[in-house]
């Protein structure tokens, strides 16, 4: 057996960062999401497909709050970069939107007709398109929070580790983030079959992970939600993302959901019952000033 990365031999690695396989049931796990987002879609208001790019895919959904000058949450879907949509994700919504929060279900340019380099640029222009616009959507643009599941979290770990004011907005814009089977160092994944489509460059590494990148970084409060079920290097790196994120200062709240694998940790995320949901309406109604770690 030949190692290639700390105990792991070429086939393990690959193993442990193939969330697809990990499930026996993944296609009808997605279709659920797809059915679920439509109903959504028909039976909640939705403005659909509005332009904060000139990309085709640079489109986003807008679930708006019935609530004036409502705070916003942007969802970044997973699907490594290269799969899913926008109309996989309506279903986390309505919860959301029933309690005061407008969200924004988010598209973007992916692989393999766009690098990694332009699909953070991309969602770097939905953030800097919300600050400017969202008053348009009676959205408060000094109430900017994100959240993503899967590739989708690490898209939300890009913006915080960004610099914000040479875009030329302030660098507090985002006022926290909720990360769903996250990673915090891509390293490894550089190691696995998933560098074939994705083609990782050194600078790419660099940037996308939270515990190698020394730029400019957002302050603000995050959460993150691994699942007991989950692969054993996801729910590593998101103890270790939560760590890392504390030494610098930030307050982290991290749940380890029992039972849980990598997809139905959104599910229950979303859906308005859970200690997850809770605390990010806590987070976002500045109704606690201090988060601690939960596990």
């Amino acid at each position: 057996m030949s190692l290639i990365y700390e105990q792991f031999d070429q086939a393990t690695l690959d193993q442990q960062y193939n969330n697809r396989a990990s499930v026996f049931d993944f296609n009808e796990r997605m279709a659920a999401w797809f059915n679920l987002s439509l109903s959504v879609k028909h039976n909640t208001q939705c403005l659909e497909n509005i332009s904060y790019g000139d990309h085709e895919q640079e489109r986003l959904d807008l679930y708006p709050s019935k609530k004036p000058n409502a705070p916003v949450l942007i969802f970044f879907h997973g699907g490594d970069f290269t799969k899913l949509c926008k109309d996989h994700a309506a279903f986390v919504a309505p919860n959301f939107v029933n309690a005061g929060v407008s969200c924004m279900i988010a598209d973007f340019p992916m692989r393999p007709t766009h690098t990694i380099t332009q699909i953070r640029d991309s969602v770097r222009k939905l953030i800097q398109w919300t600050w400017q616009h969202g008053a348009n959507y009676d959205i408060d643009p000094t109430q900017i929070y994100i959240s993503g599941s899967s590739s989708g979290s690490n898209l939300c770990c890009q913006l915080l580790m960004t610099n914000w004011e040479t875009q030329h907005i302030p660098q507090s814009v985002i006022k926290g983030a909720i990360l769903l089977g996250p990673l915090a160092d891509w390293a490894p994944v550089k190691l696995t079959y998933r560098q074939k489509y994705l083609e990782l460059t050194d600078d790419e590494i660099e940037f996308m992970s939270v515990t190698r990148y020394l730029g400019e970084r957002v302050n603000c409060p995050v959460i993150v939600v691994n699942g007991s079920n989950e692969l054993d290097e996801y729910q590593r790196q998101g103890q270790w993302l939560s760590d890392h994120w504390m030494q610098l200062g930030n307050k982290v709240n991290r749940f380890l959901l029992p039972g849980h694998d990598h997809f139905n940790i959104v599910d229950t995320w979303a859906n308005g019952t859970s200690e997850p949901f809770a605390e990010t309406m806590r987070m976002i109604k500045n109704k606690r000033n201090n988060m601690h770690e939960t596990i």
